[in-house]
């Protein structure tokens, strides 16, 4: 949209452009057919420069559409032109929080009403299974009714899986930090599956910054303010007006998202107990709170930045990219040999060089096993290396007993971990007990409903269940949404 031979898309007429960032332009556009002006944002080319990258688009802007909530901005349309796709919305006249935090320091209430429509938005989003991913206070509009809108819901997901690594949507070359990483979750930071859990700590971030006038984790360099989302506890809040809400805070701003309010709706209740004077459950966990956002460890911030290169070679799942992996968390190890995520990324890097049959897996099962239980030491409640401890066992000992006591562990230590359910769901197949199998394969797929590698494998135990036509089912729909994933074609060609 550079040139003025592209002023019109579709029957939508251009009349000037709105703003502009890393999820594309957006004009303001007159649609001649219902006669309204709307919101156009044409998306980068290199967010659709595929096939797969523009149906995993356009799925999740279908499920955004679906959103019919008066603090959600309405999704009309998306299209396409001249290989650029198009996202068309409701055109909301006012200023984004950002511009009205840039401009004036909110009062209390204020900052409650708007942050209880923003969850009230989360609440209906979550209900249907969209997770917004980057709530920013440049993602919310105040109306000139100063009623709030939440943008772009789902395209924070389309846009981070375009093969981008977390490292390189964290930091740019210049190694600056991006506009959305300060609102980022722990579990986003780490490239680990989020829920509606996450968005609550972005709010909780953007909450801060309301009552605080700052971001409570902001450090001079792009690796000190990533260390801070994951280990520091947020300052605490020192204006006398905005103290009551310290409590709220801190629940949202939970390392573990287990410790968060586990909803949207449950978030809004305690701030409505707030608007209204009256006491919240928060307050009363205050003292447990701070005990919990003590960082156990004070990691090394090289080390941290090098664990998340490995986290993204080892996803790879090729062996280059594995060995790689072992290269990086040996390094982070050597700079803090006290970091349980570096031993833990190490022996999972093992584990996929034997699975991959790269090593035969007696040459490096008792790597697996001190790498794992080195990380059980310095961490005991780090569900992950357990998992891997499981699948080994499994996988390479036959050691059915020690596969299920090791796998179970990690489900009971982190229930939102997708491959525990997955490994276990593998284990439970080769030993012939497909609908048990099938349950944790389906658990898995609910965790982490973008990975190929575990919709795949939801196809396995019917497939050595005999029940051929239901596994070709599952395994037809990876190839509807990942046209080049060798192992679905490799699973049909075994049906």
């Amino acid at each position: 949209m550079t040139n003025a031979g592209e002023r019109q898309l579709g029957h939508y007429t251009i009349i000037r452009q709105l703003g502009a960032g890393g999820m594309g332009e957006v004009y303001l556009a007159d649609d001649k057919r219902l006669a309204r002006k709307v919101a156009v944002k044409v998306l980068p080319a290199d967010l659709t420069r595929n096939d797969e990258a523009k149906r995993r688009l356009l799925r999740e802007a279908r499920s955004v559409a679906a959103l019919d909530h008066p603090n959600v901005c309405t999704v009309y349309e998306v299209d396409e032109q001249d290989g650029r796709l198009y996202i068309v919305m409701q055109y909301v006249e006012g200023e984004t929080l950002a511009d009205r935090l840039s401009r004036e320091r909110m009062p209390l209430n204020a900052c409650i009403d708007v942050a209880m429509e923003i969850a009230s938005a989360l609440q209906e989003a979550h209900s249907h299974g969209v997770v917004h991913r980057d709530i920013k206070p440049a993602n919310v509009m105040i109306n000139v009714r100063g009623q709030v809108k939440v943008l772009d819901f789902g395209l924070a997901k389309s846009a981070a899986t375009i093969e981008q690594s977390a490292t390189d949507l964290l930091v740019s070359k210049a190694g600056t930090i991006s506009g959305t990483a300060p609102y980022m979750s722990p579990e986003q930071i780490r490239g680990s599956t989020v829920d509606g859990r996450s968005d609550i700590f972005s709010l909780g971030i953007v909450l801060y910054e309301i009552a605080a006038g700052a971001r409570p984790f902001d450090r001079p360099s792009a690796v000190g303010t990533i260390t801070a989302i994951l280990f520091d506890p947020p300052p605490p809040l020192t204006r006398e007006e905005f103290k009551p809400l310290q409590s709220v805070i801190e629940t949202c701003l939970a390392k573990n998202p287990n410790d968060r309010y586990q909803t949207a709706a449950d978030l809004r209740g305690e701030l409505q107990a707030l608007r209204e004077g009256r006491a919240t459950t928060a307050e009363a966990r205050t003292g447990v709170r701070e005990a919990r956002l003590a960082p156990k460890h004070a990691v090394d911030p090289e080390a941290e930045q090098l664990v998340l290169k490995g986290r993204v070679q080892w996803n790879k799942r090729h062996p280059e990219a594995v060995k790689q992996g072992i290269d990086l968390f040996q390094q982070a190890i050597e700079r803090d040999p006290a970091y349980p995520d570096a031993y833990a990324g190490l022996a999972d890097c093992y584990l996929m060089l034997a699975f991959l049959q790269v090593v035969p897996p007696t040459d490096v099962l008792s790597r697996i096993k001190a790498a794992a239980t080195r990380a059980i030491q310095l961490e005991p409640g780090l569900a992950q290396p357990h998992a891997t401890l499981g699948y080994a066992a499994g996988l390479f000992e036959w050691n059915w007993p020690e596969a299920a006591r090791e796998l179970k562990e990690a489900m009971r230590l982190d229930s939102n971990y997708p491959w525990a359910p997955h490994w276990y769901g593998l284990l439970l197949t080769g030993r012939g007990e497909f609908e048990e199998a099938i349950a944790h394969m389906q658990r898995a797929k609910e965790l982490d409903s973008l990975s190929p590698i575990i919709s795949v494998a939801r196809g396995i135990p019917p497939h050595y269940g005999r029940r051929y036509k239901e596994a070709l089912t599952l395994y037809h729909a990876v190839i509807e949404t990942e046209a080049a994933f060798a192992p679905a074609h490799y699973y049909i060609g075994l049906t």
